[in-house]
């Protein structure tokens, strides 16, 4: 079914500190710049691909492809309400894309946007002008009679500032590591690095080099996508000796079905690091506007004390430079990300809503040193946290 809400509402400035001011305060007239929007709820992907495609061009985000959401859906959709919406502004003309989904727990109907989980980047599909009132149009979604009251927004750009023009709740900050590039050849990278740093960089690789035959392959095409997943998931389990769930089936036949299509689009990168003829290392990339990142990686233990895991980072970034502004480290903090970061914007996790789930959960995670370890057990199992 396709509906239709008319969205007036006072967009566009952010409003200092108002996530801890209150629930109820909305921005006064001369805090803000009137704007006027319309939200079209669209009930297929088939539906939305044309202006989804076209606006997430406007970004440099390959989490928020039409591609990547739809494999998503796919895998992980069953039992979820699609609640996709196509924002215009007061012209008429398409601003933006609202990739959501409405889940039904215990405690209400709530709506999430479609890739948490595998993403590490979330939000709506808009350029940067029409954030503010993109940002609007989603409020007015969310307030809306009939309408799931609550809206739980993931890994969203802290620099964006999507959490205050949301009015949402906070619940945490995570790092979001990337390398600027701009402007910059390999050998002209390396110079913005330590002397200790350069030097470590080229020893390493040149010892591999030296003592044994150390071949770089890059995998593009759709054809090499499976056998080129297939030498990743493997390294990467023998690294982390099963602990990580990166790979468990779910996201093993997601991660499949993204690879092929982003293959298809000309997006995907596979670099795979042998020595001596066997796979030592894989790198899974995707390169997407004008940024490339680095999403996944795994290589065999006995080749760890010859840093072949850094030596593979080491070339992928080198075959980034002169193509994109920004190697994207993505999600975390880790050592290696810290040292090779020029700048961490930060993803905000938060809550949106006037109703009275946002306002429970929000309350158990600011008292949760107060709070019973089993009732934040239950309120994270509800919202899968």
């Amino acid at each position: 079914m396709v509906g239709e809400a008319m969205s007036r509402r006072f967009a566009a400035q952010r409003l200092a500190g108002y996530g801890r001011a209150g629930w109820g305060r909305r921005f006064a007239p001369s805090e803000a710049v009137e704007q006027r929007c319309r939200t079209t709820r669209l009930a297929t992907f088939d539906a939305a691909r044309g202006p989804w495609e076209q606006h997430a061009a406007e970004q440099d985000n390959f989490f928020i492809t039409y591609e990547f959401a739809r494999a998503w859906w796919q895998v992980y959709g069953r039992g979820g309400e699609l609640f996709l919406h196509q924002v215009f502004d007061e012209r008429g003309q398409s601003i933006g894309i609202l990739p959501l989904y409405v889940s039904t727990i215990r405690f209400g109907r709530f709506a999430r946007f479609i890739g948490h989980g595998p993403a590490d980047q979330l939000g709506p599909v808009c350029g940067a002008e029409s954030r503010p009132a993109v940002a609007a149009a989603l409020r007015d979604l969310i307030d809306g009679a009939g309408q799931p009251s609550t809206l739980l927004a993931e890994r969203m750009r802290a620099d964006e500032g999507w959490q205050e023009m949301l009015h949402g709740r906070h619940i945490r900050r995570e790092s979001f590591s990337l390398i600027d590039l701009r402007e910059l050849d390999w050998e002209g990278w390396l110079e913005t690095k330590s002397a200790n740093f350069r030097q470590q960089t080229r020893k390493a690789e040149r010892r591999l080099a030296r003592d044994h035959r150390l071949e770089y392959r890059l995998v593009t095409d759709e054809a090499e996508v499976l056998p080129a997943l297939e030498t990743l998931i493997r390294l990467h389990d023998a690294r982390w000796r099963g602990a990580s769930a990166a790979f468990d089936p779910k996201r093993r036949a997601f991660h499949e079905r993204f690879a092929m299509a982003a293959a298809r689009r000309g997006w995907l990168r596979v670099l795979l690091a042998t020595i001596d003829g066997e796979p030592a290392a894989a790198w899974l990339g995707y390169r997407y506007g004008g940024a490339e990142s680095s999403y996944l990686m795994g290589w065999a233990p006995e080749w760890a004390p010859h840093n072949v895991g850094s030596v593979l980072r080491m070339h992928a970034i080198r075959e980034a430079t002169g193509h994109v502004d920004e190697f994207r480290l993505l999600l975390g903090n880790e050592p290696h990300k810290q040292r090779l970061a020029t700048a961490d914007p930060g993803l905000d996790t938060f809550l949106v809503g006037d109703a009275m789930l946002p306002r429970v959960a929000h309350a158990l995670i600011e008292q949760r040193h107060r709070t019973p370890a089993v009732m934040r057990r239950l309120v994270a199992s509800r919202l899968g946290w």
